[in-house]
């Protein structure tokens, strides 16, 4: 009994009570030096290691059945997490495409012209060209705006293979001595 008041059995282990006495140490020696540096307040609730359990958590997940990965499957599974994060495009970007009001002209537009059979292409050259008149009578135009294209669009498959090529490439190149296998990979 502690005091007469709670069993032994009741109260902390003393691991535990020695693991609370060194987080709440630690947290007022971390919070007396943040104030001390000049911070106007210290938020201690986000003081904890959340992330940190999350990440094993996700490794864990990763391994599959195995709850207690080995140190080479450990670090196999952070490259590989690693590597996905990069190559994962992000959901959402901190700026917007704002749509414009001026008219333009794509490359696919001309060819439809130069493609399409011989009935279609005189009305597709007509609407083209009365696109052309519209944006020239406008007087709000340069020629960078208004042609239209697509080829910087690439689809996440094809960054992906850039990426990897690269990296095979660069790796490559660096431990060869073969100077015709260095010019291929250079060349393309």
């Amino acid at each position: 009994m502690v005091n007469n008041k709670i069993k032994e059995s009741e109260f902390l282990t003393k691991q535990t009570a020695e693991g609370l006495r060194v987080t709440i140490k630690s947290t007022l020696d971390l919070s007396k030096y943040l104030l001390d540096t000049g911070f106007h307040y210290v938020l201690t609730y986000k003081m904890n290691q959340d992330k940190l359990e999350q990440f094993f958590g996700i490794v864990r997940q990763a391994t599959g059945p195995n709850d207690h990965p080995a140190t080479p499957t450990f670090i196999q599974v952070y490259k590989i997490l690693s590597a996905y994060s990069i190559l994962k495009p992000p959901k959402s970007g901190n700026c917007t495409i704002l749509e414009t009001t001026t008219p333009k002209i794509s490359l696919n537009d001309i060819k439809e012209v130069f493609n399409a059979d011989q009935s279609l292409r005189f009305t597709k050259l007509q609407k083209l060209s009365s696109r052309i008149d519209e944006i020239v009578n406008s007087d709000m135009w340069e020629a960078d705006d208004i042609f239209d294209h697509d080829y910087c669009k690439s689809s996440v498959k094809e960054c992906i293979i850039y990426y990897i090529c690269g990296y095979v490439s660069r790796k490559i190149s660096n431990h060869t001595k073969c100077n015709n296998c260095k010019m291929a990979i250079l060349k393309g």
